[in-house]
């Protein structure tokens, strides 16, 4: 079976016998894709972050998001399973585990501004700029 990814503009497009089976816009430009040892998909979309689609399937979404805001030029994993990202210009990013979890808006915080945190046996509490405390309990906010 003959099985490509490209993309050109944002777009990534799946090609399997020569027919396009799938695709996903990213944004404006995709500056940057590739597929790891695991067969990973990783792309990075000019307007900032990098996505990784698991085992390349991009049609039910990127499992992890990293780096938002962050124009990401490159990444690749080592060989105990850690991320490096070089950027464009805000230097180079490395994540020990893919699987660690970010929380912010994006997730339902109210702020992206945290100013304390505090644990204990019932969450994670966090207080931001607007005056708010959040729980994060068995990942849940």
């Amino acid at each position: 079976k003959n099985l490509y990814t490209l993309s050109t503009k944002g777009n990534l497009f799946r090609l399997e016998n020569g027919e396009i089976t799938k695709s996903v816009s990213l944004g404006k430009e995709i500056i940057w894709a590739s597929i790891d040892d695991g067969n990973n998909l990783w792309a990075a979309p000019i307007e900032g972050g990098i996505h990784m689609f698991e085992k390349s399937d991009f049609w039910s979404g990127a499992k992890h998001t990293f780096l938002q805001g962050k124009i990401v030029t490159s990444a690749i994993r080592d060989f105990e399973g850690g991320c490096w990202f070089s950027t464009l210009s805000n230097g180079i990013f490395y994540c020990p585990n893919i699987e660690m979890l970010v929380y912010s808006q994006d997730q339902g915080l109210p702020s992206n501004y945290i100013t304390s945190v505090f644990v204990n046996k019932q969450g994670v509490f966090t207080g931001d700029d607007l005056g708010m405390v959040v729980r994060i309990n068995k990942n849940m906010i």
